[in-house]
């Protein structure tokens, strides 16, 4: 100790003394042998050293935020899959108008087809605006028809083009049009950087990641523009009818429980599940299965639905959305936020059932589309009874959540209901 305090070195260790810029108290410890003096060091030249030093710190600090980053991008990159939506949204909207006390929608006289007088700057340039039959249970579709990998943004009626000044009934209008955000409106859209996550501008509006749950680029925050959409449409709705106009009021009311409806498949509120991971190649690979799946899924229960309605099937999937309750709601930022937490809840085991029900094939690294070929194998799977369970859940609660969006549509129009009753 005394040696210490005094500065000098015990015989047993070596002092490097007579070395220029070395502090000659520094002692040489048994484990490390002393370093040379490298030229331009901190001992030689403290100014130009110190810049050294403090880049140093610049470098290694950046570099450690590339560290962290990689992984993020990588993810990011992993976890973005194409956005699509529910096949045959008039099919759903059908069969929940059937099942619930609308009696006020039905108590309403004819209405007439107006113009648009409506300018929408948010529309995308491409979309073109339709006036096409408002009844669409006139000119069916097979069944099979759900199943071509074709996915047309128009429907196939439409060669029947209406004019304004024709008839249609509020029913009709909310049947027929809330197909309509799939018809090209959000097409080609630079609207958010997280987009590209997400399937383009279209897959950004027709999804709403829920709060406090993992996603990219903003894991634990609300992603999507689904909320914002609905809400746009709904406030439409809202001036059409002050203004008198009906016909679009219903109209944008269709296009607003559009985005409601989207929320309650769980390929729109989850990026994709571990289950779908392609470790061969984990970028595009898993993006195109998710992708694939998410087509076969929604093609599916379309097909399933239209086969039921025409008594092919026992009315299982159908039942799921008659019987469905309605979701308690006092506000639509506060039904779609409830209707994500629910259908995120499922996606883990909707997504799990539904590449043990389609196979292999829907695993490949390429676009792959269910076809009539793939029923038969569908109907003898083992698969088929846990799928069949969590379709029917993801139906239930969209059927809720349409069933919510129409009884506060009642609450909020209860002014046009009085005019037209007086």
């Amino acid at each position: 100790m005394a040696d210490l305090l005094t500065g000098s070195c015990p015989a047993r260790y070596a002092c490097k003394g007579g070395v220029k810029g070395h502090n000659p108290h520094r002692m040489k410890l048994p484990f490390r042998e002393a370093l040379p003096v490298r030229a331009g060091s901190f001992t030689e030249n403290p100014e130009r050293s110190g810049r050294d030093f403090l880049s140093g710190i610049r470098r290694n600090t950046v570099r450690w935020h590339l560290v962290l980053l990689c992984p993020l991008l990588f993810l990011s990159l992993f976890f973005s899959s194409p956005g699509i939506a529910w096949q045959g949204h008039h099919l759903i909207t059908g069969l929940t108008l059937e099942s619930t006390s609308t009696g006020w929608l039905d108590n309403l006289p004819e209405i007439g087809i107006s113009p648009d007088l409506y300018p929408d700057s948010t529309l995308s340039p491409a979309f073109e605006l339709l006036y096409l039959d408002s009844h669409p249970e006139a000119d069916q579709p097979n069944p099979e028809e759900f199943l071509s990998g074709d996915r047309k943004p128009i429907p196939r009626d439409a060669s029947r083009v209406l004019v304004p000044g024709g008839q249609s009934s509020a029913r009709q209008i909310l049947i027929h049009y809330s197909d309509e955000p799939d018809w090209g409106m959000d097409n080609d859209l630079r609207l958010h950087f997280s987009q590209r996550l997400m399937g383009g501008s279209k897959g950004f509006r027709h999804a709403y990641y829920p709060r406090w749950k993992w996603h990219l680029p903003l894991p634990f925050a609300p992603q999507g523009g689904a909320l914002e959409r609905a809400l746009h449409f709904y406030n439409l709705a809202k001036v059409a009818f002050s203004q008198k106009d009906p016909y679009w009021g219903f109209r944008f009311l269709a296009r607003s429980l559009h985005y409601v409806q989207d929320i309650g498949q769980p390929f729109h509120t989850r990026q994709t599940s571990s289950d779908l991971i392609s470790w061969l190649h984990p970028i595009q690979g898993t993006a195109q299965v998710t992708s694939n799946l998410h087509h076969a899924f929604e093609d599916y229960v379309a097909y399933r639905l239209q086969s039921e309605k025409e008594g092919g099937f026992s009315y299982d999937y159908m039942l799921a959305i008659q019987r469905a309750p309605i979701l308690p709601a006092d506000s639509l930022p506060e039904l779609v936020k409830a209707t994500s937490r629910s259908s995120y809840g499922l996606s883990k085991s909707l997504f799990r059932s539904s590449w043990k029900l389609f196979g292999r094939r829907f695993l490949r690294q390429h676009p792959v589309y269910l076809s009539k070929e793939d029923l038969p194998l569908l109907a003898s799977s083992p698969a088929k009874a846990e799928f069949d369970r969590t379709a029917k859940e993801s139906l239930a609660i969209t059927a809720s959540a349409t069933k919510a969006f129409l009884e506060l549509a009642y609450r909020d129009l209860l002014p046009y209901r009085q005019n037209q009753e007086d």
